[in-house]
C-alpha cells in the first residue's frame, strides 16, 4: 500500500454582488478617490496558507478621483487575504468565467500598497 496526499479545492467561487453593486469596471473606478486597478499580480500562490499573510508584486493603473492618471508597474501590496475579503466594498455586475474560474471586478478598501 502506497500513501499519498491529498488536497480541497474549490471547483466554483464565485464574489457576488449583493444589493449595492457597481456597473463594471467603470462604475468601480467612479468610486476611487486613490487607489491602484490591479491587472496583473506576481507570486499570488506564495499567500501562507496558515496565516493569510501576503506580499506580491503588482502591475496596473494609478488612479484618482475616478480617472486613470499613470499606469504602475512593480508596485506591492501587502496585507491578509481574509481582510481582503473583509475589505470588499462593491462588487462589480460584470461576472466573466475563464474556465474553472470567475470573477467580477471587486473595489476593496485599506489595502498596502508599495512601490
Amino acid at each position: 500500500m502506497q500513501d499519498f496526499l491529498l488536497s480541497v479545492l474549490p471547483t466554483c467561487f464565485v464574489v457576488a454582488a449583493s444589493d449595492e453593486y457597481a456597473s463594471g469596471l467603470p462604475g468601480l473606478m467612479k468610486e476611487i478617490n486613490k487607489g491602484i486597478y490591479v491587472t496583473e499580480t506576481m507570486g499570488m500562490h506564495t499567500v501562507n496558507p496558515i496565516s493569510g499573510e501576503y506580499s506580491v508584486g503588482v502591475s496596473g493603473l494609478w488612479i484618482e478621483n475616478g480617472d486613470i492618471v499613470h499606469p504602475v508597474k512593480e508596485a506591492v501590496i501587502s496585507g491578509n487575504i481574509l481582510q481582503l475579503f473583509k475589505n470588499i466594498m462593491l462588487v462589480g455586475d460584470d461576472l466573466h468565467f475563464y474556465g474553472n474560474i470567475g470573477s467580477s471586478h471587486i473595489l476593496a478598501g485599506d489595502i498596502d500598497i508599495s512601490g
